[in-house]
């Protein structure tokens, strides 16, 4: 049995657009979990279930260290949930929100944990489509040392073995958050992994500049930058940064996914150099 610990409003560890996560207690484990609700008045949009189901099965099925474990999913009163492993950090955009741009080997190590767990996510066959630093928290790891974990497939994309896409969502529809957006999934395009490096590339440069590279003062100029493609190399924005950021960023975010990198693993090696 799952209880909230709190649910008047303690106990509220987050919300957003589509609902709120709680704190929560697994009884028969004595176990503290985070709880997914769906906004009760979303449920009845079958759209915003398949999203929270989809979440919760694409994410219980990967089993990787730096992705948010899900363990069970159920309904309430006809409002559906998902149940989390609990975590006790903050996201990369509070981060940055409050510290500002990161060092370079405090950034390059938590992005080769998110393109690891990219790998096994791609290699399965799903692209997130929504990396972004509110999508990714930094919690300590059994070691002391920051583990990142990536959340929220709830947009993800599954492909089938051509790779295109399924029919999950409708190809034309822009679904993700703008400034980490690919240029192909700014437009409605089929995507595929390629897209998520585009955005862990935009991830780097935020986490070293402090904004993504193709920030504008609204989301209708930042998809236009996206699509234009052009945008202030890092070592240009930040004093003393190695020029091999930039190859790094440019590679990952070019705009014809062609010349970005294979896939997650040669991302990550080229970022550990």
């Amino acid at each position: 049995r799952i209880e909230v610990i709190n649910d008047s409003g303690v106990g509220i560890l987050g919300t957003g657009g589509m609902g709120a996560v709680y704190s929560g207690l697994h009884v028969s484990l004595g176990k503290k979990v985070a709880i997914k609700v769906l906004q009760p008045s979303l449920a009845d949009r079958k759209e915003m279930v398949d999203r929270m189901l989809q979440e919760a099965r694409v994410a219980g099925s990967l089993g990787h260290p730096n992705i948010v474990a899900v363990t069970d999913l159920g309904n309430h009163a006809g409002v559906p949930f998902i149940v989390m492993e609990y975590l006790e950090g903050e996201s990369i955009g509070d981060r940055l929100k409050q510290n500002g741009p990161m060092k370079l080997d405090e950034a390059v190590p938590l992005v080769c944990q998110a393109l690891d767990a990219l790998s096994v996510v791609h290699e399965r066959g799903i692209v997130h489509r929504d990396l972004k630093p509110e999508n990714l928290m930094i919690v300590r790891g059994s070691e002391g040392r920051p583990t990142l974990k990536i959340l929220d497939f709830g947009i993800s994309k599954l492909l089938d073995d051509d790779g295109a896409n399924q029919v999950h969502t409708v190809t034309g529809t822009v679904m993700g958050t703008p400034a980490y957006m690919a240029p192909e999934q700014a437009r409605g395009d089929a995507v595929d992994g390629r897209a998520d490096l585009h955005s862990m590339g935009s991830l780097l440069y935020a986490l070293l500049v402090g904004r993504p590279p193709f920030m504008g003062p609204n989301a209708t100029a930042t998809l236009a930058r996206i699509l234009e493609g052009k945008f202030d190399p890092a070592t240009k924005v930040i004093a003393g940064l190695p020029p091999k950021v930039d190859e790094v960023v440019s590679r990952a975010v070019a705009s014809d996914p062609s010349q970005r990198y294979d896939d997650a693993a040669a991302m990550r090696r080229a970022v550990a150099k």
